[in-house]
């Protein structure tokens, strides 16, 4: 699921069956697939017509699925942990 998020953020469409979270993510959209056919006719149109998502189902989405706030916390959280950390580039750094 998050994977498909961020490509809706990216504004990127993104095919998919519908199975598990992501039926709930994009239930209300055009891009759930039936079949091998339905998969190949929207990704040819996709490619023809070089669309992207639609912006109100685009809103839809970030609004219910991305916390800014969360989002922002947790990349605090792994840049801090990773400078933090006793990399062979810091060791290197030091000695010299």
């Amino acid at each position: 699921g998050l994977a498909a998020i961020e490509s809706v953020i990216l504004n990127k469409p993104v095919l998919n069956s519908g199975a598990g979270g992501l039926y709930e993510i994009f239930s209300d959209t055009k891009y759930i697939c039936n079949d091998t056919k339905d998969y190949l006719r929207k990704i040819y149109k996709i490619i023809s017509q070089n669309l992207r998502i639609n912006q109100a189902e685009r809103k839809k989405i970030i609004e219910k699925y991305v916390d800014i706030k969360t989002w922002k916390k947790a990349l605090e959280n792994i840049y801090e942990s990773e400078t933090n950390k006793k990399t062979p580039i810091k060791k290197l750094i030091k000695r010299n």
